[in-house]
């Protein structure tokens, strides 16, 4: 098994960050179902604007996930209307195995408002 796909046996639901409305609020798109490893974790990280953001969970994927997109724990059937218990993707890293042809990317999700922003 590739360090990619190691461990990635639960479900997820992402809501992708697609840009802002006219007004400025942001936007995502349309919830996609992914396969994730969901660590609970709590830590403090500083970020690039120099704000305290307090991390709930971490999640291991093979996929790049953009800051400011929306994850919730479960498949995309299950969503329940209007969704509970959102995150939001804070900071995510990549690291490469030793040739370089792979990546272990990781996710570190903020809790976020119960209410997804428009979807576009």
């Amino acid at each position: 098994m590739s360090q990619e796909t190691a461990g990635r046996k639960q479900k997820a639901t992402l809501w992708a960050v697609a840009g802002r409305d006219r007004e400025g609020r942001p936007t995502v798109s349309a919830g996609v179902e992914i396969l994730v490893r969901w660590e609970k974790a709590t830590e403090e990280i500083i970020s690039d604007e120099a704000l305290s953001l307090v991390a709930s969970d971490v999640l291991m994927t093979d996929q790049e996930i953009a800051e400011g997109s929306i994850i919730w724990k479960g498949a995309l059937a299950d969503v329940p209307d209007p969704p509970t218990d959102l995150r939001e993707v804070i900071s995510n890293e990549e690291i490469p195995d030793v040739k370089g042809r792979s990546y272990q990317r990781t996710v570190v999700l903020g809790k976020y408002a119960n209410a997804l922003p428009t979807i576009v």
